[in-house]
């Protein structure tokens, strides 16, 4: 339990010190750079020694190596170069230089501990320097970084070839300071260093170096078993002493580094007072340059701050886009311009991911709370050195409302089409169909019935034709009344449709008479389909106004069979009727073919000799 405690607690150390790591050389790197830009400012001008330079590379030595091979010391109480800078010296005489800029030299098999940087600046043949001044720069002194115990970050100048230009120390030294007294009492046998460093690279300057920082942490080896042997009552009690003690502990280590950091933050700002002036007022003109382009463009352009979204700088355009001046929207906060949380956390989470935001229909809200529809495009920069977000505004409203209109028109058309769909269905119901029974009307079927006739002539196939009439209907009417034979019409129908196939054509050609084409059916297939609906509505019961009554129909049929002369559509219709008053005459209730035939006598019973 307390090994792992310890290395919990190691990894939350760790993540602490990256984080002060990283700020630490970010700090580095624009101290170095602002070293380096004052030394170029200072050395060609510089024949003698001078504080200022002394000064300006953080305590190093300078020498002036002339192009007459003498050397002579730019910095007070300075020896001749060592063997190595002598030799970086005369080497970097012979190269063609650019004059007043600042090279870092790498430093042959660097020695373990700290080792200063080394330069040189080349001057103009018409400076005071006339050569070229070789030197050793020491970092100014920075801000100590707020590390966690038993951690030290080693940071290097390296080129992208692994070439080291100079080393120093970040942190705690180890080495003086030692374990603290409960990591021992917890974990005996603690080692001294991480197996894995952390390393952070940033690029510096125009060289395209990088400083390289390794942070050593402190790992933990697993506890002794007599740790829980260990009473209670006196692990509780010295728990208590170790907690105390190390919170003093800490006390006095954070106010020894924050002494340290005033120290170092007022040194550094009596440094530095006079270059921040000069770069406030190139920063003063730039700003007021960017400004005049923000009011110059034709849209509504609004500069946010990176991590609270609160608005830095907008242009008049982006004032009379949301309803106001654009000195009021300044000092507000950009999230209250969007309608919608959606947009707003959409938007966000594509800036983070460092994605732009292009040409984005959006609903933003005004300052009296009225949304308008605009296209908007968000991309992150730098303004004024701090991280922003540039937003264009474009109020595509009209756009939109136009949209919304042709939808508007479009969905009414869709909807008078599917009326008209509906309305036309409906007119081929009715032009096709009967309405009291359903099945095809007059025309319809004798269009169908037609193509029916060709298809079978064609093929050679044959084809025959029921005509089915209803006995003694006019009877119905007069004594039950119409609504009654309209209801035996109905039932006639469903009886009758029960019994035929899908593909036959099924009409009403008459008040009470119907015909049915067969396809594909002879004379005793036709006899068996016209028999069986016989006796299907001789048999069934009819009801009408309450009451029940018999019904019976007569069937004539008529036949072609291939080899014979195509007939005529309505030649086959009128055999099919000469057989059907044939049958009447007979008796009703029965078939008859018009070939002679009768009913089949193994399909019905004995003729009915009702009447009706």
């Amino acid at each position: 339990m307390a090994n792992g405690y310890l290395q919990q607690r190691v990894r939350a150390e760790r993540a602490e010190a990256a984080l002060a790591l990283d700020a630490t050389l970010r700090t580095l790197e624009l101290s170095l750079a602002e070293q380096t830009r004052q030394l170029e400012d200072e050395l060609p001008r510089a024949a003698r020694p001078s504080a200022r330079i002394a000064q300006l590379t953080g305590g190093g030595k300078v020498w002036r190596f002339g192009y007459d091979g003498k050397v002579a010391a730019l910095t007070a109480n300075t020896a001749a170069p060592d063997a190595v800078l002598q030799r970086l010296g005369l080497r970097a005489l012979g190269r063609d230089l650019p004059a007043g800029a600042l090279t870092f030299l790498p430093s042959a098999q660097t020695p373990p501990g700290e080792r200063p940087l080394s330069f040189v600046i080349a001057g103009c043949p018409h400076s005071p320097c006339n050569g070229i001044a070789v030197g050793q720069l020491k970092p100014w002194p920075l801000l100590r970084p707020n590390w966690p115990a038993h951690w030290q970050a080693s940071i290097e100048l390296k080129d992208e070839n692994g070439q080291r230009y100079g080393r120093f120390t970040l942190g705690q030294d180890k080495a003086s300071e030692g374990l603290p007294l409960w990591l021992g009492l917890m974990a005996p046998g603690l080692a001294v260093a991480a197996p894995l460093p952390l390393n952070v690279t940033r690029a510096l300057g125009q060289q395209d170096l990088l400083l390289e920082a390794r942070l050593a942490p402190a790992s933990f080896a697993p506890a002794s078993p007599w740790l829980v042997a260990l009473p209670l009552a006196t692990l509780f009690t010295a728990g208590v002493l170790l907690f105390l003690v190390y919170r003093l502990y800490r006390q006095y280590r954070s106010a020894s580094r924050r002494l340290e950091q005033l120290e170092q933050s007022y040194l550094l700002m009596n440094t530095s007072n006079g270059t921040l002036r000069e770069r406030l007022k190139k920063l003063s003109a730039s700003q007021r340059d960017l400004q005049t382009l923000i009011d110059t463009v034709q849209v509504g352009v609004i500069i946010l701050d990176a991590g609270h979204w609160q608005i830095r700088a907008c242009n008049q355009r982006a004032g009379d886009l949301f309803g106001c001046d654009a000195n009021d929207l300044v000092g507000q906060s950009g999230e209250r311009l969007f309608a919608t949380e959606t947009d707003l956390s959409i938007c966000r989470t594509l800036i983070t991911q460092g994605m732009p935001v292009t040409d984005r229909d959006l609903s933003l809200k005004r300052q009296d709370d009225s949304e308008f529809w605009s296209l908007v495009s968000m991309r992150g920069l730098f303004h004024n050195g701090q991280p922003a977000v540039a937003i264009s505004v474009v109020d595509v409203s009209e756009r939109i409302a136009h949209a919304e209109l042709l939808e508007a028109e479009k969905k009414a058309t869709e909807h008078a089409m599917q009326q008209l769909q509906s309305v036309q269905a409906e007119l081929v119901e009715l032009a096709t169909l009967d309405d009291l029974t359903g099945i095809a009307n007059r025309r319809h079927f004798m269009k169908s019935a037609t193509a029916l006739l060709d298809q079978a002539c064609r093929r050679e196939r044959a084809l025959s034709v029921l005509m089915i009439d209803i006995d003694h209907f006019k009877q119905v009417n007069d004594t039950l009344g119409h609504d009654a034979g309209d209801a035996i019409l109905s039932q006639t129908v469903t009886l009758c449709q029960a019994l035929i196939r899908q593909h036959d054509v099924f009409g009403r050609i008459g008040g009470e008479e119907f015909c049915l084409v067969l396809p594909d059916s002879d004379d005793l297939t036709a006899l068996s389909i016209a028999e069986r609906i016989r006796e299907r509505v001789a048999n069934h019961p009819f009801r009408a106004n309450g009451k029940t009554r018999q019904v019976t129909v007569s069937v004539g049929l008529a036949v072609w069979l291939p080899g014979e002369v195509p007939p005529a559509l309505a030649a086959l219709l009128k055999t099919a009727d000469e057989a059907l008053y044939r049958a009447k005459a007979q008796g009703r209730n029965q078939v008859v073919c018009a070939r002679g035939q009768r009913s089949l006598d193994g399909l019905r019973s004995a003729p009915s000799t009702s009447t009706r």
